[in-house]
């Protein structure tokens, strides 16, 4: 055995009194504890579970002959070529294309899991046409400020709300591009449109099944969801297929109420505050345009921004005061009786360092709530009063 020199020595001593520093300190214990308290058991969510994946057998090849297919020769060309058999086409995957007209929702429907019955789920929803609606309830409760401002009950506070394993649910078997909680006093329905056109209903408070029902009424992602505030029956939803929806309960179909032929994309949809005959939504860079259920066409169309629009929200108490949001940075106050072709002008816009995302007003109507993209969040502002 070979001695070890000086430095080989010296350097065995130090490994040998760090691991007794080491240990009298009781490092590896307490690294030990924190690794097993970091594991946390995975969460059992409510909602869409993706079908599991078994692996799929390779497929034989019959290799038979030209004579047993009945086929000549002279009829594959030159052996030597390197183009395909005339006997053997190609059949490319075709894309899944928007459908014009209206579709039931039996036709649109995607089974899967456990849900509960679909009798069961449309009894439930017709139920909510004989409840007071949401916006209702809160303008039975609405006392006006000294400013004339409306003060809406007890004062919100972020920090009392808190998540719970039985809220949580996959609604969706993509990315969700839209959420919107219909207006209902005693239930709380949540409809949702993820990446490949899926429009989702959860009855978060149901009791048989998960409560939740799917559909296909679109073949891109669904950008927008919007309900008339005193109406939980019809549900409005557009996407970048370039189709505004409407789902009607009561007839168990989706209208199609606009199509632009998928020449501009569909980002946002909101209906005015005095009724669900006019519906706003966004298409194409900064332009809303204004659709009027009456004559089944758009009425009126405005350019408002510079780049595409997220959202668009009516006040609670003002149905002439909408605000928008877009990806140039900007989140506007317009009133709708000024608003023009182009060049219209707005009455209070907030600007931020990035593109805003969303933009709403509070309850009250007395402060707009923007968020926007930022270095690794997303930031939430409650600091700019409205009008």
């Amino acid at each position: 055995m070979e001695q070890m020199t000086e430095y080989e020595r010296k350097r065995l001593e130090n490994v040998q009194r760090n691991q007794q520093m080491l240990a009298a300190l009781r490092v590896h214990d307490t690294a030990e504890h924190l690794r097993s308290v970091s594991k946390k058991p995975k969460l059992e969510t409510k909602g869409y579970k993706p079908p599991k994946r078994g692996k799929e057998p390779e497929p034989s090849v019959l290799r038979r002959s030209l004579r047993t297919r009945g086929i000549s020769p002279e009829s594959i060309g030159d052996l030597g070529s390197d183009s395909p058999p005339a006997s053997s086409p190609a059949f490319p995957r075709t894309p899944r294309s928007a459908r014009n007209g209206p579709l039931s929702l039996a036709e649109t429907y995607v089974p899967y899991g456990e849900e509960a019955s679909y009798d069961h789920y449309f009894n439930r929803l017709r139920e909510l046409r004989d409840h007071a609606p949401l916006a209702d309830l809160i303008r039975g409760k609405t006392d006006m400020g000294s400013e004339g401002r409306a003060l809406v009950g007890p004062k919100f506070s972020p920090g009392n709300l808190k998540l719970e394993a039985k809220d949580i649910a996959r609604l969706a078997p993509n990315r969700i591009f839209s959420v919107h909680i219909l207006p209902c006093r005693e239930r709380v329905i949540v409809a949702s449109g993820d990446k490949e056109g899926h429009f989702s209903l959860w009855d978060a408070d149901c009791e048989e099944g998960n409560g939740l029902h799917m559909y296909l009424p679109h073949s891109s992602p669904v950008s927008g969801i919007a309900t008339a505030p005193f109406s939980a029956e019809k549900v409005f939803s557009c996407s970048y297929d370039g189709f505004v929806r409407c789902m009607d309960i009561e007839k168990e179909v989706f209208d199609m109420l606009y199509t632009n032929n998928r020449d501009n994309l569909l980002s946002a949809i909101c209906c005015a505050p005095h009724g669900y005959q006019s519906v706003y939504f966004a298409e194409g860079y900064g332009e809303i345009k204004v659709l009027d259920l009456r004559v089944g066409g758009v009425s009126n169309s405005y350019e408002l921004h510079e780049k595409r629009i997220y959202t668009i929200d009516f006040h609670p108490y003002n149905p002439h005061l909408v605000c928008t949001s877009s990806t140039d940075c900007t989140a506007s106050i317009w009133d709708v009786r000024n608003m023009r072709k182009r060049q219209t002008k707005s009455i209070a816009t907030v600007r931020h360092n990035k593109a805003v995302l969303s933009a709403y007003f509070s309850p009250s109507g007395n402060y707009l709530a923007t968020t926007r993209n930022s270095v690794g969040n997303t930031g939430f502002d409650l600091s700019n009063p409205c009008i």
